[in-house]
């Protein structure tokens, strides 16, 4: 069985669906989910994304979601996973072990670099990770993916997103 990562220091994301109106989440370094140009999917709800990062079957259109994990190694990668999962390092090691042991489910899909990453996302309709929405317009072949929220589609330029890490 693969490695599932270690500690990466203080990276943590900060991540809030309130609304406007509730109490501010500090400004940090914006995220964005990413999937191929190819796929037309409008965007994901925090429950599918999470359920999907949990080895749900989750389908948007006609295709089934393909979580890509960033390299443990990433800077956005224990913030991520613990902002979206809701779980510690340790809770969740346990929960893929358990789910390996009773062949319930797998963890995604994980590469050793932010490009291998983004090359299979760009090639796999259906497949979404997450990086820096700084480096987004670096990668050919792939698009922001809106987070559907109760104000509608948002993604990392609007004011109500709130998807980021504190490095």
């Amino acid at each position: 069985m693969r490695a599932l990562g270690r500690h990466l220091g203080m990276a943590w994301i900060v991540w809030s669906f309130a609304a406007a109106a509730a109490s501010p989440v500090a400004a940090g370094t914006p995220i964005a989910l990413v999937v191929s140009d190819r796929w037309s999917v409008e965007g994901i709800t925090p429950a599918d994304l999470r359920e999907a990062f949990l080895g749900g079957l989750v389908t948007l259109g006609t295709r089934r979601v393909v979580p890509v994990d960033q390299s443990a190694t990433s800077p956005v990668y224990d913030g991520f996973r613990h902002a979206v999962l809701g779980r510690s390092r340790r809770s969740l090691e346990d929960f893929w072990l358990e789910q390996a042991l009773s062949g319930a489910a797998r963890p995604p899909r994980q590469f050793s670099t932010v490009e291998a990453a983004i090359a299979y996302v760009a090639r796999t309709p259906g497949a979404i990770t997450y990086l820096r929405a700084a480096d987004v317009a670096r990668f050919p072949g792939v698009r922001v993916l809106s987070l559907l929220l109760d104000g509608g589609p948002a993604d990392p330029s609007d004011e109500g997103y709130r998807l980021s890490y504190e490095p």
